[in-house]
């Protein structure tokens, strides 16, 4: 029984960072994608020893990964402080292991340690299992818990046949031409469950990205590339220079039927200029703001963002206006979303600012893709 079985494990293949590249690895819609020991109650079980035989499969799809190790609620009030097991590297560029537990239900995710574009003192990432068609809010022990929409997969034990996979793949581009060099993450987002990463591919020459992924609920996130530097930060970002969005996100959409084609996301914006107030300005309260359309977008809203100090990333927004047409939009000095840490504004303080866009109501059918402008600074006097 194969749980987390990456597609080059089960398909052949190799790994390759360009998310554009093919190699064989593509299944035909509701392709069974597991490698499976069997089936039925008895199915890889010891004989008198009521465990089972259960395989573990992850493959990061980025670099300078150097661990990765299951964690999870087995049984043992310290589970998920003690990894269940830490899983080999195979040829695939995959990692894998093997254990076995007795029959029961278990909650669990991978633990990533290494990134090669991130700072190697932080490069940990925790993410579900993107081949597990069953995803639940973490149980309260987990390392994830400090938002408790998180998800973790679900194993059930003995398990059946491996889920098929499919595949969500795209285009990222710049100006309209296909764009190298952009991170694209998967994320699962099941109803009533807050989004949660699964893999990251970077954008190769053909701007193309792709995963393989069972049955569920996904959203994507296309990210500008300074966003995985570790020496960059939000104010050091400077949007005249790189005019580009800080992230693109689609919205959530299903997977199980068949494989997903997204329209392509641009990123390139242009119109930081006509930003009011410019980078560091300063606002009496209240303040209007001015943003600017871009082609891609139907409406726009002012975004306010908080640090409860210096500000070098930010994080959610602490304020959001409704979407609108309208360029010029007020800002009264009140906090309005469940992420904001003050209730007003703090006269002296430095906050973020920028424009959230939207591609509106119609898009042919296609994705409505949203974008995050990379912020400008300003001080309320």
């Amino acid at each position: 029984m194969t749980l987390g079985c990456a597609l080059t494990a089960c398909m052949g293949g190799s790994s390759n960072t360009d998310a554009g590249f093919d190699g064989g690895r593509v299944p035909d819609s509701g392709t069974d994608a597991g490698v499976d020991s069997g089936t039925g109650d008895d199915a890889g079980q010891d004989a008198g020893s009521g465990l089972y035989d259960v395989t573990f499969h992850y493959e990061p799809r980025w670099g300078g990964v150097s661990d990765v190790s299951v964690v999870g609620a087995f049984g043992e009030v310290a589970a998920w402080d003690t990894p269940l097991l830490s899983l080999a590297a195979v040829g695939d560029g995959g990692f894998s292991g093997s254990t076995q537990l007795p029959a029961g239900t278990y909650a669990y995710l991978f633990k990533v340690t290494g990134d090669a574009n991130a700072n190697p003192t932080t490069g940990k990432q925790y993410t579900v299992d993107e081949a597990n068609p069953v995803a639940l809010p973490c149980p309260s022990t987990s390392p994830t818990a400090s938002n408790p929409e998180n998800p973790c997969s679900e194993l059930t034990v003995p398990m059946g046949d491996a889920a098929a996979l499919y595949k969500v793949s795209g285009v990222v581009t710049y100006d309209g031409g296909a764009v190298s060099g952009y991170p694209v993450l998967v994320e699962r987002e099941e109803p009533g469950q807050h989004h949660f990463f699964a893999n990251r591919v970077t954008t190769g020459a053909s701007g193309q990205y792709a995963f393989f992924v069972a049955p569920g609920s996904y959203r994507i996130q296309v990210l500008h590339p300074l966003m995985l530097d570790h020496a960059s930060t939000d104010v050091k970002r400077n949007p005249l220079v790189l005019q580009a969005a800080r992230r693109a996100i689609s919205p959530s959409f299903d997977v199980g039927a068949d494989n997903v084609l997204l329209n392509p996301v641009e990123m390139a914006i242009h119109v930081y200029d006509q930003f009011v107030p410019a980078p560091g300005g300063t606002r009496t309260l209240p303040a209007t703001f001015t943003l600017a359309p871009v082609p891609q977008a139907l409406q726009q809203r002012l975004s306010l963002y908080g640090s409860q100090g210096t500000l070098a990333n930010i994080g959610d927004p602490w304020f959001s206006s409704p979407y609108a047409g309208a360029n010029d939009v007020m800002f009264d000095g009140g906090f309005n979303t469940g992420k904001a840490m003050e209730t007003d504004v703090k006269l002296g303080e430095t906050y973020g600012w920028g424009a959230w866009y939207d591609a509106g109501p119609t898009m042919d059918g296609g994705v409505r893709w949203s974008w995050e402008a990379m912020p400008f600074t300003v001080v309320f006097h």
